[in-house]
């Protein structure tokens, strides 16, 4: 609780400081004394608390660290969640920072808010990807394959990720998959389905394999709802 609190002053923080002011920190050592070279090579190794920890030191590694936060990003939560992240990526343009991002999106609403919700975080999460040109993983849970229901740019935009090998999505219900593109080039691909007995569910599936057919070393085929019936599916 006490690190999701300073993720959060971190990204408020960096969002709202002035253009001109964020220029002349990022260029100032982070470690005073070390060149830039080797004041990377230090945040390299650091795993995201340790981050944390040297963001709250000065103001200028505060800045010095955003890249490293986002280059395995792990968003799990609320669609305000997610739209606060995508602001800071697109604010201090770190989308090419980004080499794996997890999107676990929780919803408990109403089906109305909860379209409303999604329609509202998919257009920046567009914007981010259209960015992350080095982005190499890619997985979505719960939620977050609707996203490509309600941006149609979304499915333009994976598929033409250049570096992305690693695919996970999560569909929690049978016609989830529907709006979600067919990505080539794929080394992996996780996909967890409702309901895996059910032959409706292998069409889908052989499309995404076929279309990475060449270069797909593993594949994982998990049933969502192992111990549930079609019927009970009540999901949007």
């Amino acid at each position: 609780m006490a690190q999701e609190k300073v993720v959060c002053i971190y990204l408020v923080i960096t969002l709202y400081l002035p253009a001109k002011l964020l220029v002349y920190i990022m260029s100032m050592p982070t470690f005073p004394g070390l060149n830039e070279d080797c004041s990377d090579a230090i945040l390299v190794m650091l795993d995201k608390a340790t981050l944390l920890h040297v963001g709250s030191t000065s103001r200028i590694a505060f800045v010095a660290v955003g890249p490293h936060l986002v280059k395995k990003a792990v968003i799990v939560g609320s669609a305000a969640k997610i739209s606060a992240f995508c602001s800071f990526v697109l604010s201090r343009r770190l989308m090419c920072q980004i080499r794996e991002l997890y999107i676990r999106y929780t919803a408990d609403e109403t089906q109305a808010r909860f379209v409303l919700s999604t329609a509202s975080i998919a257009t920046p999460l567009a914007k981010v990807l259209q960015g992350a040109k080095m982005l190499q993983s890619f997985t979505m849970r719960e939620y977050a394959i609707y996203m490509f229901r309600y941006e149609p740019q979304l499915r333009d935009l994976l598929q033409k990720v250049p570096s992305l090998v690693s695919l996970d999505i999560w569909g929690p219900s049978m016609t989830a998959f529907d709006d979600l593109p067919c990505v080539g080039g794929l080394q992996s691909l996780s996909v967890c389905m409702p309901w895996k007995e059910d032959p409706q569910q292998y069409p889908a599936l052989a499309r995404f394999i076929s279309t990475s057919a060449e270069t797909l070393t593993q594949v994982d085929y998990i049933d969502l709802f192992a111990d549930r019936r079609p019927e009970q599916d009540n999901l949007p």
